[in-house]
């Protein structure tokens, strides 16, 4: 418990939460009423443009509770490209000493929990993250392993995503799960342009005799050759045999053949780039693009993991619920344009218990140490 202010550094939304947890009951009462003057960036006083807004009403809520759980995107908010954005570092660390719970939820993945958790510690100068504070946008569809246990998948993403989707408990080495490249690799000419085929699994006929039907596509990341991946896929939503002949011949529009799940919607994220560069949510609209045209007609079905989806906010919720009581308050720091400044609920995606800081340094853009409203 502090008696006054604590300085922070700007432009930390994070560190100003830690912060405000910690307050007294007189620093409680005078956050309350007057945030932006309760703190201070350095020497400079916060902007005005810090209130009255999101960020008065999320500290008034938070410090009638004991303690905050805080919730952070990654992207924007703690890092920019491999860089730490100035101040991140330091508001996890006032996190640590103030022992107030906290999470990671990105939408970006492409690795396990546990190595994202091991590169942000190193990032951050912190001995230790937990992988069970890491929430990547493909962590919720580790429940579709058992779901589909014994039913062929393919799985779509970059170099790691094999060993992701075997740490989930995805079955590559009976075949049941497979990748693109596998079939491109295996299915003679499936895709007749070259390309350099990343198969980390034995290649694959999906026209051989006796080879079961695909069931579902899992995009858990974006991937590394976007022209063989979606001929290939395509394929895939058409099915029949050969694969993309479709299973009901002369049918307008074509049939979907297999579900499709997608993690991390994001049509640009922010990297090192200036300019936000496209992400996984660009490749899936290639594809419904693609599977309409093909299909004359049909929308591609696709259920969504990541934000700004609900499942992913009840993730990130379970995920600070192991270390709050009932009625603490969640503050949600983030960068996803589409998810409203304000607090969030998990099953509408809007405010209940929690609030909503969305800090400039991501998506939103403008000066670092403002927020948006």
């Amino acid at each position: 418990q502090f008696r006054r202010p604590i300085p922070v550094s700007a432009p930390s939304l994070v560190a100003m939460a830690a912060a405000t947890a910690a307050l007294s009951a007189t620093g409680r009462q005078l956050a309350a009423r007057a945030v932006p003057r309760s703190f201070h960036a350095g020497r400079r006083s916060l902007p005005k443009t810090w209130g009255p807004g999101p960020w008065r009403r999320c500290a008034a809520a938070g410090t009638a509770s004991r303690s905050w759980g805080v919730v952070m995107d990654i992207d924007g908010v703690v890092l920019r490209g491999k860089n730490l954005i100035p101040g991140s570092a330091e508001a996890v660390r006032i996190l640590e000493d103030a022992g107030v719970p906290y999470a990671f939820m990105t939408n970006g993945g492409g690795v396990t929990e546990a190595v994202k958790a091991e590169e942000l510690a190193t990032l951050l100068s912190i001995p230790a993250i937990s992988e069970s504070r890491v929430l990547l946008s493909h962590t919720p569809m580790r429940a579709l392993a058992e779901r589909f246990h014994g039913r062929r998948v393919v799985i779509v993403g970059s170099k790691d995503t094999v060993a992701v989707a075997e740490h989930y408990g995805f079955d590559f080495s009976g075949g049941w799960a497979v990748t693109p490249a596998q079939l491109a690799a295996g299915t003679p000419s499936i895709f007749p342009q070259s390309f350099g085929s990343q198969a980390s699994a034995p290649a694959v006929d999906v026209n051989a005799e006796g080879a079961p039907p695909i069931e579902a596509i899992l995009i858990l990341y974006e991937p590394d050759d976007w022209a063989m991946e979606l001929q290939v896929l395509t394929d895939v939503l058409a099915g029949g045999r050969p694969l993309g002949s479709g299973g009901t011949p002369g049918s307008v529009p074509l049939a979907q053949a297999a579900e499709v799940f997608a993690s991390n919607p994001d049509f640009v994220w922010q990297a090192a780039y200036p300019v936000p560069r496209y992400g996984q949510g660009a490749f899936l609209d290639c594809l419904r693009t693609l599977w309409r045209r093909l299909s004359r007609g049909a929308e591609l079905r696709v259920t969504e993991f990541g934000k700004p989806h609900p499942s992913q906010f009840s993730a990130a919720q379970q995920l600070v619920e192991a270390q709050l009581r009932p009625g603490e308050q969640v503050v949600l720091p983030q960068t996803t344009p589409q998810t409203p400044p304000g607090a969030w609920n998990p099953t509408s995606g809007r405010p209940s218990n929690g609030c909503c800081v969305r800090p400039r340094t991501g998506m939103a853009g403008g000066p670092s140490d403002q927020c948006l409203r």
